[in-house]
């Protein structure tokens, strides 16, 4: 209970930091890279993320681990003014082989994912982003929960990005 009142609470606040306009503009940057500590990729992650004309941010992910890896793909939203973003989504964190990832997981998490099969799991992402319209600097920090195996655990998590956001392209001239 404790936890689902602190996640309430923290929705709320971000959400009435970042309240959006009615019809909100699309936005000027549309391809951000960035390092994640900690946060989706449990202990890490590089990360590219396509704003498309829909409004949906489509990210993938990933980090090599000593003998093996893993990736990462969510798809979310971006909702804000000027600066300040409500940021969020959800996905799967891929882990594959034999590597620090799982026994990460078998420490924090308590559940156990041992062997050598490729692993599933669901994880979220909800946070603010501080990241110009028209591209820049980009910082997030993002509450982002581990759910273990069949739902039977969650394990908080937070995540901490730095990185850069591309200005739009925009179309070439025509010729007449």
């Amino acid at each position: 209970m404790k936890h689902a009142t602190c996640v309430i609470v923290f929705v709320a606040f971000l959400a009435s930091a970042c309240a959006a306009e009615d019809h909100p503009a699309a936005p000027d940057s549309t391809d951000c890279f960035y390092f994640e500590c900690l946060g989706n990729g449990m202990l890490g992650s590089l990360n590219y993320e396509h704003m498309t004309a829909k409004g949906l941010a489509l990210r993938i992910g990933g980090v090599p681990f000593g003998g093996g890896g893993s990736a990462l793909a969510m798809i979310g939203f971006r909702n804000g003014k000027r600066w300040l973003h409500l940021d969020g989504g959800v996905g799967v964190l891929f882990v594959f082989g034999a590597s620090e990832m799982r026994h990460a997981l078998d420490e924090l998490s308590g559940m156990s994912f041992r062997g050598d099969a490729p692993l599933i799991v669901p994880t979220a992402a909800l946070g603010l982003r501080i990241q110009p319209q028209r591209g820049g600097f980009l910082l997030r920090l993002t509450f982002t929960p581990i759910m273990g195996k069949g739902g039977q655990s969650f394990l908080p998590w937070v995540g901490l990005s730095i990185g850069i956001a591309l200005p739009k392209r925009s179309a070439p001239a025509r010729a007449i």
